[in-house]
């Protein structure tokens, strides 16, 4: 009788177990990332970078986020950067953030870092957004190589 009922506990349990992964599986979207090579040489005040960011879901919620890719060579605690998005339909919001190194990553050959763009956001329009980030800051940036925008679903809040 012991046995049953401990048997019977734990097909419980696994079916609890289960479900929770079922759901949570449910409420979690993909990530989708976009990237835009920055210049090799070394990135001046002024210049930019284009991203183009294809986008079919025009309902669901999402948080952008910034993304950077850089090796040992970038030494900046922080980067002024101005954003113009632009709609398929040619509508343009700016943007002025500041892109902070990660403190936790470890300046290695190769780290990347991401932080909050717009949280919130809806691309209500089908086609490509565009995203120019244009460097801001007064001195030349080495040892950045990437900048991307990654698009969570934001499921419920």
């Amino acid at each position: 009788m012991a046995r049953a009922l401990k048997s019977g506990v734990a097909l419980a349990l696994r079916g609890v177990l289960i479900v929770a992964m079922v759901v949570a599986a449910g409420c979690t979207r993909p990530i989708e990332s976009e990237f835009a090579s920055v210049e090799q040489e070394g990135w001046s005040r002024g210049q930019s970078v284009v991203i183009e960011f294809p986008n079919s879901d025009t309902l669901s919620l999402c948080d952008l986020r910034l993304v950077a890719r850089s090796d040992s060579h970038y030494n900046f605690d922080s980067l002024a950067l101005t954003i113009v998005v632009k709609s398929p339909s040619g509508q343009q919001a700016l943007f002025r953030t500041t892109l902070c190194a990660d403190s936790d990553v470890e300046h290695t050959n190769m780290r990347e870092w991401e932080q909050p763009l717009i949280s919130g956001a809806r691309l209500a329009e089908e086609g490509n957004y565009y995203f120019r980030i244009t460097h801001s800051a007064t001195r030349k940036v080495e040892g950045l190589w990437a900048l991307g925008i990654t698009r969570k679903e934001i499921t419920e809040r």
